[in-house]
């Protein structure tokens, strides 16, 4: 698949998320009372996201040797904890729901930009002391005399897919200021952005291990 048609496909998920959080503004309310009176509605969803929150720790559990520095562990620990806290203290399930659906946004919009803006390269240098061209990170392939190699970081990816997060989710809070069953909160905002912020915060945790994958092969 080239570039035009992953371009193409990454933003049209996540515009398709996007669309499907706005559209079901209205109906999720009186849906999530109903579900509450006739199903454990309550504790599916708490059981849900602990299972959600198990699978990420166990996935990073298994490439916890590509994670080279304390620092990374911290932040990972951070993040964990900020989830737990958020959803422990949350207590409609429809906010636990839209604490890390946003998350998922951040994701799938960071996806979309790396496209155009990778989020990183990989600068090598030659046995004899030379530069090389540049490789791109997942090349796969090893140029003849390399000896080193460092990462040129791209943060304004983060930053761009973040600000169009905290973007989006404002505008859901803007149909919910004219939807008659739902209406602005300011603190909702700040959620969506927090959920977009620990989302991405867990992207770059990913990358680190595929970016350390990647070392181990050099």
């Amino acid at each position: 698949m080239d570039r035009q048609q992953l371009r193409v496909r990454y933003w049209a998920q996540a515009i398709g998320w996007v669309a499907l959080i706005y559209s079901t503004l209205y109906s999720v309310r009186p849906l999530c009372e109903f579900l509450k009176k006739t199903t454990p509605f309550v504790q599916v969803v708490n059981v849900g996201l602990i299972v959600l929150l198990a699978g990420i720790l166990t996935v990073l559990w298994r490439r916890r040797q590509r994670i080279l520095q304390i620092h990374h562990y911290v932040l990972l620990i951070l993040v964990i904890s900020c989830y737990a806290y958020g959803l422990g203290s949350l207590t409609v399930p429809e906010e636990k729901i839209h604490f890390v659906e946003y998350g998922f946004l951040a994701y799938l919009i960071f996806r979309a930009l790396r496209v155009d803006f990778p989020a990183g390269r990989i600068t090598s240098s030659l046995n004899d002391g030379s530069p090389s061209q540049d490789e791109g990170l997942r090349s796969g392939l090893r140029p003849a005399g390399l000896r080193s190699w460092t990462l040129r970081r791209t943060p304004h990816v983060y930053v761009t897919a973040f600000l169009l997060t905290i973007f989006f989710g404002w505008i859901d809070e803007c149909i919910q200021a004219i939807v008659p069953n739902r209406y602005y909160q300011t603190c909702d905002v700040l959620l969506n952005a927090v959920s977009g912020l620990l989302g991405l915060a867990l992207v770059y945790i990913f990358e680190l291990t595929q970016i350390n994958q990647d070392k181990m092969y050099v």
